[in-house]
């Protein structure tokens, strides 16, 4: 059990405050939600079907909730503030919509992948101009997803941002962790045990 939720200072990374979690859950996806200065967080866990929420200024935990999904895991997560629902991925190729308000899932969308790929392990998520934002497990892409259809309209190729030849040299591991800014078309794009954060403009969104 090494998972925690921290607050880092943007210019430093340096962790400004953090809570450990119980050994017991293996924390998975965040995202911030709610009104200003009344932000909350939730997490997903990965195998436990636990989601929590927090205050987003404090990281005290307010509740916590049960979720279903195909795999009956916890991956990923974001939120479409016009439709009042959180999307929540769990490594299989579907997308999971939950209510705002109940966490209960409304629906499951497929996703299909362009060139004919497999779309599995579907990981973090990010909701930007009416498009989902996915990262692939064990893939250097990005996939643009229509939330209604699930079909897949673009992909970007990530795998030149830093090759896995030269991260291995420094114990890093997969990219998977990708974040949308208050900036137009920016993104924060980092990864497990990566010792670095890159900031990309996305063109064509």
């Amino acid at each position: 059990g090494k998972s925690s939720i921290c607050k880092l200072d943007p210019i430093t990374g340096k962790s400004q405050t953090c809570l450990l979690m119980d050994n017991e859950y293996f924390g998975e996806g965040v995202q911030i939600y709610g009104k200003l200065d009344e932000e909350k967080l939730i997490q997903l866990t990965w195998k436990e079907r636990i989601g929590f929420i927090y205050d987003a200024a404090t990281l005290k935990l307010l509740r916590n909730f049960t979720f279903t999904s195909t795999r009956n895991e916890g991956w990923g997560i974001c939120i479409d503030e016009e439709n009042h629902e959180f999307i929540m991925s769990d490594g299989s190729g579907n997308l999971h919509f939950m209510d705002f308000d109940t966490f209960e899932e409304k629906r499951r969308v497929p996703v299909t992948r362009q060139f004919d790929l497999e779309a599995n392990n579907i990981n973090e998520l990010e909701f930007y101009n009416g498009k989902i934002l996915a990262n692939v497990w064990q893939e250097d892409v990005i996939l643009v997803i229509d939330p209604k259809s699930g079909i897949c309209e673009g992909e970007y190729d990530l795998s030149m941002l830093w090759p896995a030849t030269e991260r291995r040299e420094k114990g890093a591991n997969v990219l998977n962790g990708i974040s949308i800014s208050k900036e137009d078309v920016i993104l924060y794009v980092t990864g497990k045990h990566w010792d670095r954060m890159f900031k990309l403009k996305l063109r064509f969104l």
